[in-house]
């Protein structure tokens, strides 16, 4: 839509028109795309536009002039801890590949892509992987790249999946021989390297066999692992640096959901407050009981 069209010579009500077209376009579930989408293009755009300004090649950044739509955001459903244990035994029923992969991501907190990128290579020492690319479907292609934050970081995995692991390459050497090293690590028996989305449908599948939230995807797990870990008293510093990002802001801001049965301990703590024992409480209800005799 602005492709053609001279820096100089873009006006914010084009911009507005780009952001309307693309509310008009099919996201995922054949819905329209969502609000957050569409402001993350103009972001995109902006900041092309800034680098324009900064040089001298515009006066000013059009994208600032744009009236932007005001939009709640989306609130994140994370799975409760038994939610997640149903989901785990419907993992062990799975062929290997599956369970595999849905395990590393639940315990790894991985993004889909990463776990798609995975080659043999990657697994760096005994229960260690290191996190180097991502594979992504863009236009119909499948395109890899570095990871989101642009750098490699070390993972430690239970000795349960690195176990998961070697018995997925042992079927893959009974199929087609001693993979090669750069070989993907998600790949079926002969050695076919499956679609991400691939991953992402049979998911929803189990989710639906668990009579799990509609709501709940692929990135769920993430969500929950990141979550799992604050709540059990992991630091924010390793939490951050698990997930692969470069400082706690993004995770406080992004994963740190209280679970209810969080909130239902917290709730607890102030019924302990209130309890027969406690003087502040006999006071209050002394208070209340001569209040309501007056009143009568």
């Amino acid at each position: 839509m602005i492709g053609g069209i001279p820096l100089a010579k873009l006006l914010p009500m084009t911009l507005e028109e780009m952001c309307e077209e693309l509310r008009k376009r099919p996201g995922r579930g054949r819905k329209c795309i969502k609000e957050t989408t569409v402001q993350k293009y103009l972001e995109t755009v902006s900041s092309v536009l800034e680098d324009a300004k900064k040089n001298d090649i515009i006066p000013f950044d059009p994208a600032h002039r744009v009236r932007k739509k005001h939009f709640e955001k989306e609130v994140q459903h994370i799975p409760q801890k038994y939610e997640m244990g149903k989901l785990m035994r419907a993992i062990q029923n799975e062929p290997i590949l599956y369970r595999a992969y849905y395990t590393l991501a639940i315990t790894t907190g991985l993004r889909r892509g990463e776990l798609c990128a995975l080659q043999w290579r990657d697994i760096t020492g005994a229960c260690e992987l290191t996190v180097r690319r991502s594979r992504s479907c863009a236009s119909g292609q499948i395109v890899e790249s570095d990871t989101k934050s642009h750098r490699e970081r070390i993972v430690t995995i239970p000795l349960g999946i690195w176990e998961l692991l070697m018995a997925l390459r042992q079927q893959q050497v009974l199929h087609s021989g001693v993979p090669d090293r750069e070989q993907p690590i998600f790949t079926d028996p002969d050695g076919h390297v499956p679609h991400p989305d691939t991953f992402t449908r049979h998911l929803r599948k189990l989710y639906k066999k668990c009579g799990l939230s509609e709501d709940y995807h692929l990135h769920t797990l993430r969500h929950f692992y990141a979550t799992y870990l604050l709540q059990e008293g992991t630091s924010k510093q390793v939490a951050a640096s698990l997930l692969g990002h470069a400082d706690t802001a993004f995770l406080e801001r992004t994963y740190c959901h209280p679970q209810e049965v969080a909130k239902r301990q917290a709730a607890n703590l102030m019924q302990d407050l209130l309890n027969n024992q406690n003087p502040c409480y006999v006071a209050f209800m002394k208070n209340k009981n001569r209040k309501a005799k007056k009143t009568g």
